[in-house]
């Protein structure tokens, strides 16, 4: 039987902490220690309180144990309808300041989509009968948590909108991809409009007209400096293609580059048997990707002339600076010592 393909952005650590962090304070709110939905993660609640990011089968992980631990299939609606500006950390901060809500709206998807949201977002404005439409496509691809992914989404945004044009802004239609859950009288008291289920998409119909209000706490200039700062920071978040990629992308962060093949295969949610063979697969090693992303890391370090050869050694994770030398000295044809003559300084 053929093996199933691994789909590496399940791996990848590129899901944003706001919503995971939101969730552990709900669950906490209804009795259950947050704690437990890390167990056996390689983060902890203060990980991602700090930002660090989960992958998408952690995060499946995590909202699946908090359904079950809380014993309530809405909770998706529950947080979303909790949500405030300040849980989106900087998309909170540069939305509110925008023109207007469709260029708030514009700036917040570019964020999301590109920083790890559950849900990729899109905004179309073309469409025939006169709405912009927010279409919401979950990464996590279980069908038994699109109900959680999607209200959570569509919930805060909706607490989004309010909160940027106030309790008079309402949404013309929405769409659901998946059949009416038990609770769907709490779907209309939400969102007080007409609702399908089974539908082709998830999407929520709104009146072109919001788009084009103007918001209260509108600065140019803030606009324009929070804008281009999330804008650069999307096009920083490119998401390597494949397995290897993944792996150097990793390992080449200084705070990761002495993990092991154990480490790194938990911080992606396989077993080390998995991993070495999908890098097999790939024409690799963890070997090879762990030497290349140490000899860039130790040049950086090296050029940096701020620790000396024995303390990179052991950032770098070798048991002594004498191991180190040789690693470098295969790496890069010469000992730290002499790249660091060459350029000046000898430590």
């Amino acid at each position: 039987m053929p093996r199933r393909k691994l789909e590496v952005r399940q791996l990848v650590p590129e899901i944003s902490p706001y919503t995971l962090v939101a969730l552990m304070g709900l669950v906490a709110t209804l009795g259950v220690e947050p704690e437990r939905l890390c167990e056996g993660m390689p983060f902890n609640s203060h990980d991602l309180t700090m930002g660090m990011l989960a992958s998408n089968r952690q995060a499946w992980r995590m909202i699946r144990r908090a359904i079950r631990l809380t014993g309530r299939p809405d909770l998706g609606l529950e947080l979303g309808q909790s949500q405030k500006l300040s849980d989106f950390g900087l998309t909170g901060v540069a939305i509110p300041v925008q023109r207007t809500f469709g260029e708030a709206a514009a700036l917040a998807m570019l964020d999301q989509n590109q920083n790890g949201s559950l849900v990729t977002q899109h905004l179309v404005l073309n469409n025939k009968d006169g709405f912009a439409v927010l279409i919401g496509e979950p990464r996590i691809l279980d069908a038994s948590l699109q109900p959680f992914l999607v209200e959570e989404m569509f919930a805060s945004a909706l607490m989004v909108a309010r909160a940027l044009l106030g309790a008079d802004f309402s949404v013309a239609r929405i769409e659901f991809a998946y059949p009416p859950p038990a609770y769907v009288e709490r779907y209309q008291a939400l969102f007080a409009c007409p609702m399908s289920f089974n539908c082709r998409q998830n999407r929520v119909f709104i009146d072109r007209r919001w788009l084009d209000a103007t918001l209260p706490g509108a600065s140019s200039v803030m606009a324009a400096e929070l804008a281009d700062l999330i804008k650069r920071r999307a096009d920083a978040a490119a998401v390597p293609a494949d397995i290897a990629k993944t792996v150097e992308a990793l390992l080449i962060r200084e705070d990761r580059v002495a993990f092991s093949i154990t480490k790194t295969a938990q911080v992606l949610d396989l077993s080390v048997r998995t991993l070495r063979r999908r890098l097999e697969e790939a024409g690799t090693s963890f070997r090879e990707l762990s030497d290349r992303a140490r000899a860039r890391v130790a040049l950086e370090l090296l050029n940096s002339q701020t620790l000396s050869v024995a303390a990179i050694s052991q950032r770098l994770g070798f048991s002594d600076a004498r191991a180190f030398r040789r690693a470098f000295k295969r790496w890069q044809g010469q000992v730290p010592g002499m790249l660091r003559h060459r350029a000046g300084t000898t430590r």
